[in-house]
């Protein structure tokens, strides 16, 4: 798979000279590669399970495994995002560590970095309201943060929790807060690295940051074979089996002609 983004052209704010052609501009791109692989995996169950066990189980195990896939492909993406993102080590915290915790400094300092890169933020503001308690919120890129720093998201100041926002119509369950210009959602599968300090990766985001690719018919499957499948190699009906096949990606390289 190829993406490509075209470079910005500069202004020209150079007079025209009288009938003379003025030189072309040279439009470049920058082309991002990407291999799309397959991920999978399965699960098997004897004739003792369906025996033993009152519950649906194959049902039970599909929802489980629905869970597993899309663990898979948030953590292949997470994992690319660490991989290939520029970031901001942060400063501004007040546990004496280094790297410290985010500070509305550090947090700000990445929101300056992108928009001096012309990234385009992801929601709109949410203007007052008349209802008690609640604070307008402004324009703001999207963050990414582990649970366990939610204590750092409350520590920040002027930050706003999603219960206080004007107008609530829009919030994903996720989200948890904004600051300033990041609204932020938090998963437990942060990308954390260490153990004296653990380091947390907190992504934020603009406009087209990364893509995924949509296999039309052909992203996601479910595979069930069941205890009576014609499968010559459990002749007496022993075993199941339920599993899921998915096509991920793995970020290759980067070209800019």
């Amino acid at each position: 798979m190829k993406w490509r983004r075209y470079n910005k052209l500069p202004a020209a704010n150079t007079p025209l000279p009288e009938g003379v052609t003025p030189l072309a501009n040279v439009w470049g791109k920058t082309d991002l590669l990407v291999t799309v692989q397959p991920y999978g995996a399965y699960v098997i169950l004897t004739d003792v399970v369906d025996y033993t066990v009152e519950d649906p189980t194959m049902n039970k195990l599909a929802d489980e495994q629905g869970e597993q896939m899309g663990l898979t492909l948030d953590t292949i993406t997470r994992d690319v995002l660490a991989a290939t993102a520029s970031y901001v080590a942060c400063a501004g915290g007040g546990n004496g560590q280094t790297i410290t915790e985010f500070s509305q400094a550090d947090i700000q300092s990445a929101c300056v970095a992108l928009m001096n890169a012309d990234a385009e933020m992801l929601s709109v503001a949410r203007p007052g309201s008349t209802r008690v308690g609640t604070a307008p919120t402004r324009d703001a890129f999207f963050g990414f943060a582990h649970t366990e720093e939610i204590p750092a998201i409350d520590a920040v100041t002027g930050v706003i929790h999603k219960a206080n926002y004007p107008n609530p119509t829009d919030i994903h369950p996720a989200e948890w807060a904004t600051t300033d210009n990041v609204r932020w959602f938090t998963t437990t599968n942060g990308k954390k690295t260490g153990t004296g300090p653990i380091i947390y990766s907190n992504f934020i985001i603009g406009k087209k940051a990364y893509g995924v690719v949509d296999m039309d018919g052909g992203m996601i499957e479910h595979i069930s074979k069941p205890f009576d499948a014609p499968d010559k190699s459990d002749p007496l009906n022993q075993i199941a089996t339920s599993g899921w096949k998915v096509l991920g990606l793995r970020q290759e390289s980067s070209t800019t002609p």
